[in-house]
């Protein structure tokens, strides 16, 4: 349901059961105004109920000002010490009173070292994988599309009804069933993870190393405490307006009580009134399907029938899983019957987004035992796309069109939400972003296994790299910067196609600004302080091991042995 508030200034001796006697005059009331918004032609309900009807007062932000101003000049010391660190290297380096090659724990701020860090093109042995990187790309713009166009609805307009106009446009699928965009990152995710780890454990590494989740963690919580500690300490000064209420209600109401929750990857277990920086249940998401992931890749790598049975049976119960609570929150994939439920129940929680994650665990499989063997499971057909172009386009054409049409399937299912049966929507609800994922797959196979030079020249160029690095910190900042604009807005919007293709562009450049810098001043440093203080977790060849190793390398190598012939 789309939330339609009217703001009074009263006495303060007033209270909110004052005016319960008027509930069913401001229902009315309110629903006139629904109406006269709202698009004639549109299935959507528009009538409000009284019992619907609350009279609140604004929360009262109660600031413990030795705690605020302890956080805000922490994370002022912090921004300053690295980016004034990272000066001075840079200018000692300038002039010759530090080398950038030389291996200090000043070295670890140099910029011009850094730098050369976001733009070093390390995928030599990973051709064939470029073209994620710009599926990446495309992932988090298509994210900072679907913020853009949600966070919109959280702020004033002066047009309620076009966003009931603007679910039932046909040609606007894509920015309103833009959250398939997440389950990209998750397929990317549990592919990478399995087809790295199964190649380290095949190399000798035959246990799971601590040093693999002490990594993860020192890789996501620069970012991930930065963004929380601006969001607790810096953004409350910044910025004022009508609106700009909301943030003190976040960082004094619910971040005094969530905070913990980010930092230990468990805020997608939250209650729905209680939201900090919310847009981390992905990242919570994400690093607990890692904490158990690498134990289903070892049993692959030993018993891989049982790990093929484990790994159906979760994505099997997480379709039953999602299915008894749509049954009991009665949640709907139809937009216009969206509850408070269908977020904090199904779309953040772990056991309903697994199968995408698992989808890529399974793809990484796959093309673990291509490339190892030759073929794998699917040797055939890998031969026949190989040889046959006819074959590669056909794959092509299956791919884009059913991505295409899952996408705008939700047209059909917001445009006919009072009539479509509950099978329908459920069945769309559990397999629609696991068929958007076989079919993305289907898409960009081709070029994974060592075709598509198209869609290697497109999604695989070295711009897409770089800005394929950086899409961790656009994810972090974007929704920093969204509602710092957003809510110091000083009169409502209109709510048009036209106006939010320029807050797009907008909030995706300056996305990428934020995330340069932390990667530069940030982050970087960081990890490599991490290089130099944690062991090297690479598993060390064996004389024989490093033989083979190099002989592949000669035998697959066109350029080193004009006989090839194989692709594996």
């Amino acid at each position: 349901p789309i939330t339609l508030a009217l703001g009074m200034c009263l006495p303060a001796e007033c209270n909110p059961s004052d005016f319960d006697s008027t509930k069913g005059t401001i229902a009315s009331i309110m629903t006139q105004i629904a109406k006269s918004f709202g698009d004639k032609d549109s299935e959507i309900d528009t009538t409000i109920l009284p019992e619907y009807v609350r009279f609140v007062n604004p929360p009262q932000a109660k600031v413990d000002f030795g705690v605020y101003g302890a956080g805000f000049f922490l994370t002022l010391l912090w921004i300053v010490a690295f980016v004034g660190l990272s000066i001075i290297v840079q200018i000692m380096e300038s002039y010759g009173l530090s080398d950038a090659n030389k291996e200090t724990w000043l070295s670890n701020f140099s910029m011009s070292r850094n730098m050369n860090m976001l733009l070093e093109d390390s995928r030599k042995d990973a051709e064939d994988l470029k073209v994620l990187d710009g599926i990446r790309v495309l992932a988090i713009a298509w994210i900072v599309c679907a913020h853009v166009f949600f966070t919109a609805q959280d702020t004033p307009i002066t047009n309620p009804g076009g966003i009931s106009s603007f679910l039932l446009e046909y040609s606007k699928a894509f920015v309103y069933n833009a959250t398939f965009s997440v389950d990209v990152f998750f397929f990317m995710s549990g592919f990478l993870l399995a087809y790295i780890l199964l190649k380290k454990f095949m190399r000798g590494q035959s246990k799971i190393s601590w040093l693999l989740y002490v990594h993860r963690i020192i890789r996501l919580y620069p970012a991930l405490l930065f963004t929380l500690l601006f969001f607790c300490f810096i953004l409350p000064a910044m910025g004022s307006g009508p609106m700009y209420f909301r943030i003190y209600e976040k960082v004094t109401n619910y971040c005094g009580q969530m905070w913990w929750k980010v930092l230990l990857f468990i805020e997608n277990f939250r209650k729905y009134e209680v939201r900090c920086i919310d847009w981390t249940w992905y990242i919570s998401s994400d690093f607990q399907f890692f904490l158990l992931s690498p134990f289903l890749i070892l049993l692959y790598m030993r018993y891989k029938k049982t790990a093929v049975f484990v790994l159906l049976a979760a994505i099997l119960g997480s379709f039953g899983t999602t299915i008894a609570i749509s049954l009991q929150y009665n949640i709907w994939a139809a937009q216009p019957k969206f509850n408070k439920e269908f977020d904090v129940e199904y779309y953040v929680k772990p056991y309903c987004r697994l199968p995408t994650y698992l989808m890529g665990i399974a793809v990484g499989f796959l093309y673990y035992e291509f490339k190892e063997s030759n073929g794998g499971i699917l040797g055939g057909l890998n031969k026949l796309l190989i040889r046959n172009t006819a074959a590669r386009v056909l794959f092509y054409i299956i791919g884009a069109t059913g991505l295409y049409w899952d996408i705008h399937i939700m047209y059909f299912i917001n445009k006919n939400a009072k009539y479509t049966s509950r099978p329908v929507d459920m069945s769309y609800l559990i397999l629609g972003r696991p068929m958007f994922i076989l079919f993305l797959v289907i898409f960009l196979w081709p070029a994974m296994i060592g075709k598509g030079r198209l869609h290697k020249m497109l999604l695989g160029n070295r711009a897409m790299y770089v800005l394929g690095k950086l899409t961790y910190g656009v994810y972090m900042y974007h929704l920093l910067i969204m509602e710092f604009f957003k809510y110091t807005e000083k009169k409502a919007q209109y709510f048009d196609f036209t106006t939010l293709v320029p807050q797009f562009w907008s909030y995706w450049v300056l996305g990428y600004f934020a995330a340069t810098f932390s990667f530069l001043f940030i982050e970087q440093p960081i990890f490599n302080f991490e290089k130099k203080l944690l062991p090297d977790t690479r598993p060390k060849l064996k004389p024989e091991q490093q033989l083979d190793e190099e002989t592949k390398q000669i035998l697959h190598d066109p350029k080193k042995n004009p006989q090839f012939i194989t692709i594996s």
